[in-house]
Parts: C-alpha cells; structure tokens; sequence
C-alpha cells in the first residue's frame, strides 16, 4: 500500500506531538535521557515548518498519520551555492513498519532533495539503534565519520600542571 506525504500544516500540531512522543519513547525510555524537552522541539521545528525554514513532513496510509520525517536543505558552508541535505529526524510507528513505508518516505525525501540540487544527505542513528542502521544502508547510506558527544556536566575537573 502507497503512503501519502505532505508538509504539515497549522491544524497538524497534536499529530506531530502525539508522533514525536512516541519517537522519543522509543528512543529514549528513560524519560531523564532526553536532549530536548518535546515541547520545545514541537514549538522551534513545528513554527520553521510552517513559514519554509525546514521540511517537517507527515506520511498517510488510508488518512491515518503513520509517521514523519524532518530534514533541511542547506549550503555546505556560509556564502556557497553547493548544498547538502541534513536529516533530522525520521520517524514510522511500530505497527507500519516492515511493510515498505520508510523506504517510501525516504525515497519522497530523496527526490525533494534532487529537486533542491543539493549533492548528499546526512544522517545520525544512535549507536544501538541496529534496526535503523539497516535500515539506511539497505538505501544506500554508508558510515563516513564518527560523531562523539559529551554532556558539559560530565566534564572531569584536569589537573594543571
């Protein structure tokens, strides 16, 4: 079954926080983890959304929302006319996956990002998330560099000499 795919719209708010909650259950069941309080990610990425700062799009099967993706479309450095593609988040409730509707969500990615000219796309995936690793590489997406992240708070006081 085909999904269908659109920008959300100013009605679509308690969808996009009903599917982020979700998202973030999954990737984060132990709410203390969060990077970002939800409400301030459906408040910055919602409102860029809506006036075309960024992409927030919604997927349909049969008129029920079944996930989404957030990505953006930007110079690979201040002032250049080359541009790459940065997804954010990408997102299929459990029960819809396995079924082909990731794959056509990114492909409907893809080819806005063709559209846009921009000449790659970047991802992240959390390190044990292996479902999501397969599921990139199966589209193509290879490992390029390694991003390591420290919390401020777990900085270690060094000695100095």
């Amino acid at each position: 079954m085909d999904i269908d795919v659109r920008s959300v719209t100013s009605s679509d708010r308690t969808t996009i926080e009903q599917l982020y909650e979700n998202y973030l259950h999954e990737l984060h069941p132990e709410r203390s983890q969060l990077p970002i309080e939800p409400n301030e990610w459906i408040s910055n990425i919602y409102t860029q959304a809506l006036v075309g700062q960024r992409c927030l799009w919604l997927a349909f099967v049969e008129d029920n929302a079944i996930g989404f993706v957030d990505f953006k479309i930007m110079p690979c450095f201040p002032g250049s006319s080359q541009k790459y593609a940065m997804v954010f988040d990408f997102y299929i409730v459990p029960p819809q996956r396995r079924c082909g509707h990731g794959t056509q969500l990114a492909h409907f990615v893809f080819e806005e990002i063709r559209h846009q000219n921009a000449s790659s796309i970047e991802l992240n995936v959390l390190p044990d998330n292996r479902k999501a690793r397969d599921f990139w590489q199966s589209l193509g997406f290879g490992l390029r560099h390694y991003t390591y992240e420290m919390l401020v708070s777990d900085i270690k006081s060094v000695k100095q000499p």
